[in-house]
């Protein structure tokens, strides 16, 4: 006759299994047996062992554990772990009798569990549970200390002043909302991150402000750095920050996207300190890199992958030999010049060097706004709403083409945006006809260097390839029948024109005079890939629907005409007029604007297509009539040109002494060095019989950083002036 009782366990642990070692281990015990006044320990751990115990992996369901008891009279523990999907069934027990003279056997079935944390900084406390968002902890670090493995911890927004170390466990940390940025940088984490080398993709970082470094391994138990996390990093802003002598983020060989890295200075003594980005050995997709001024630096015989991104503002990159940059759909300041070393370099299709239209820069003391400008529309963090702009950033719909658009909203081009908010819903939206999802080497057309690109992918499987049209992960025709259908875009379409007139601003009223004696810059003509954008305000009576606009294209000349149709009504009043021409072949097109009382308002000159080396477009509008009958080269003024600087271009005005004819004038830019010459040109004084001041407004770029001396000439040839201007970050 014996004791037999029958006990509940509860509780949690962590079983690990290593499948290329065959061998398996209990971790983290923290289960317990129902109360009893025979037993000596409710503790599931200390009375099996379990930590002690030696895996085996016996089959692809089966592991055995054997081992001792950790008592001072130890007997033999055998246990067996049968695994099903959702659940692991342990049997076995201790032989012989233990050391209070029981046999203990185990039959219990333990189910996959994951737990999630709250923190909150100002309301939360470390003495309790943090199971709840009202019993939250106060410091994430002590989330990370009572987390496991797939756990999840939630940080509320506020100021966690804390150094955070992961411990290698495979977690999930992230703030409340990770898809919306004033949560991200309301929620800040001001300290050093810190992995311990070991952590798999299955633990994530997402949605902090962080202002410190993010190391990827743990210098107090491996100095040498021999093991580099493989942790997932993502929608994170690390802007305006100081770092010392670099490694900002060092040795993090997991996937990092969708992050904003902006504004990384450094105060260090030494010469040439150790670059920002180091030894990070796995994929960068969506991020956005500004002005970080000492780079990204690869590893000998390891290999980074840039992919989707934006580096831009003196941010270079280091291969040295042995290393490899893998580098594709990018726009990347510079070009290839920018990657310096002996390593290689991948140099893959879709890599563009252009402007790409950031909504505001920041400094080391103010925050910048990294969303692209689009006419379609850009999401206004600050005031929660979209926002149309005059232009529309070249990175938009220049995303790998064979990447999903993800949550990017309608209209999205069905092709993803470079940059940090590339597939995500605050992506700047596409205007019709951006850019093609067959345009796989972004020059804005498709043609045999697209149909090259396509052909290396034939017939590969998997995400994010290049030829992928339907992203199916599969090359095959299905993509050759839609990169069919986009075959020589956009030459296989005509100009064409649309345009728009709104109703009438009030600002000229009923007063003729006040209204026909402005001499204001009325129009403007801005390029947008293969597209000429027009703006007016047509002065004309007050009946939109009698109003009309014009177009006549002849080789690479365009003329557009204004149209009043004389309805019958009772005032004058401008009328605002948007339109679109194009799509357009690569070259330089003149655009010459009349009235609707049939006067000329100016020539402007634009370039579509081409390289990067600086041009020029500029604007000549008709006489200034205070000028008139005046002959201003008399009487130059020393000053009377301005030049001002935005990112890499040049903004060039004056008040051009010619005779009173603008479509026989020009503007002539050479560039030499680092000297910049303007030449105002007269083509022909025949037909013309007086001298006025004509305003000529210019663009001049894109240059690369550094100090540039311009020198003015007039018409006759005479020198006007110099000054000079500083493009780059400490302009």
């Amino acid at each position: 006759m014996g004791l037999h009782e029958i006990h509940t366990v509860t509780g949690r642990f962590q079983l690990t299994v290593d499948l290329g070692t065959g061998a398996a281990s209990f971790d983290k015990v923290d289960a317990n047996l129902s109360e009893s006044p025979f037993l000596y320990t409710q503790s599931l751990d200390v009375l099996f062992n379990m930590t002690g115990l030696v895996g085996t992996i016996s089959s692809d369901t089966v592991i055995n554990f054997t081992g001792k008891t950790a008592q001072a009279h130890p007997v033999d523990v055998n246990l067996a772990v049968t695994l099903s999907e959702n659940s692991a069934q342990i049997t076995g027990g201790t032989f012989p009798p233990c050391c209070d003279f029981f046999i203990y056997n185990l039959d219990a079935v333990a189910y996959e569990y994951n737990q999630t944390y709250y923190i909150n900084a100002a309301d939360g406390n470390d003495n309790n549970d943090g199971l709840s968002p009202q019993t939250a902890f106060a410091t994430i670090q002590k989330g990370v200390n009572t987390a496991y493995d797939g756990d999840t911890i939630i940080v509320y927004p506020g100021l966690y002043t804390e150094t955070i170390n992961f411990l290698g466990k495979n977690i999930i940390l992230k703030s409340t909302d990770p898809t919306n940025l004033y949560t991200v940088k309301s929620t800040t984490i001001s300290g050093l991150i810190v992995f311990r080398g070991t952590e798999q993709a299955s633990c994530k970082l997402a949605g902090f402000d962080i202002k410190g470094n993010i190391f990827g391994f743990d210098w107090d138990i491996d100095p040498n750095g021999d093991n580099h996390t493989h942790a997932t990093i993502s929608r994170c802003v690390l802007e305006n920050l100081w770092t010392g002598c670099g490694r900002l983020i060092y040795a993090c060989d997991g996937k990092i996207s969708n992050c904003t890295i902006a504004n990384i200075g450094y105060m260090c003594l030494k010469p040439w300190p150790t670059p920002e980005i180091v030894g990070c050995h796995g994929l960068f997709e969506n991020c956005t890199f500004v002005a970080v001024r000492d780079g990204i630096e690869v590893f000998e015989g390891r290999t980074c992958t840039l992919k989707n991104c934006i580096i831009s503002r003196s941010t270079w990159a280091l291969v040295p030999s042995g290393a490899t940059l893998n580098i594709s759909y990018c726009n990347f300041e510079g070009g290839r010049d920018r990657i310096w070393g002996h390593g290689i370099v991948n140099w893959g299709p879709g890599n563009i060097d252009a402007d790409p239209c950031f909504v505001r820069l920041g400094d080391l003391q103010t925050e910048g706004d990294y969303h692209l400008k689009s006419r379609a529309g850009r999401w206004d963090p600050n005031n929660q709403t979209w926002i149309q702009d005059k232009v529309t950033s070249p990175c938009i719909d220049a995303g790998n083409p064979g990447c999903p658009i993800e949550d990017e909203p309608a209209p999205n081009g069905n092709r993803i945006n470079m940059g940090a908010y590339g597939g995500t819903i605050q992506a700047s939206k596409s205007p019709p006809n951006w850019r093609s999802i067959a345009d796989s080497t972004n020059d804005w057309t498709v043609n045999s260097k697209d149909l090259k690109v396509f052909a290396n992918y034939w017939l590969q499987m998997g995400l994010c390839i290049p030829g992928d049209f339907n992203r199916s992960k599969f090359v095959d025709f299905n993509d050759f029948a839609i990169f069919g259908l986009y075959w020589s875009y956009p030459s296989a379409f005509e100009p064409g024109m649309t345009f728009h007139i709104d109703h009438c601003t009030m600002e000229a009223g009923h007063n003729w005079t006040a209204a026909a004696e402005t001499n204001q810059t009325r129009f403007s003509v801005w390029v947008e890939g293969r597209y000429i954008y027009f703006e007016d305000r047509m002065y004309a009576n007050c009946c939109p629907e009698e109003l009309g606009l014009d177009n006549q294209i002849n080789g690479n000349e365009i003329t557009l005409y204004e149209i009043g149709y004389g309805g019958v009504c009772y005032c004058m009043c401008y009328f605002p007029i948007t339109a679109t021409l194009g799509p357009f072949e690569d070259g330089t097109y003149t655009v010459e604007v009349y009235d609707n009382y049939g006067n000329p308002l100016g020539i402007v000159v634009v370039t579509i297509g081409g390289t990067t080396e600086p041009g020029i477009t500029y604007q000549i509008e008709d006489c200034n009539r205070m000028a008139s009958d005046v002959l201003a080269a008399e009487t130059p003024e020393p000053t009377r040109f301005t030049a001002t600087v935005e990112g890499p271009y040049i903004q060039f005005k004056d008040m051009m002494s010619a005779n009173c004819c603008p479509d026989k004038l020009e503007l002539e830019m050479t560039v030499e060095d680092k000297l910049i010459t303007i030449q105002e040109i007269e083509t022909t004084t025949e037909g013309c019989r007086c001298i006025c001041s004509f305003p000529v407004t210019a663009t001049l770029g894109p240059f690369e950083p550094g100090t540039y001396i311009i020198e003015v000439y007039e018409t006759m040839g005479g020198f006007i002036g110099a000054t000079a201007v500083t493009i780059g970050p400490d302009q």
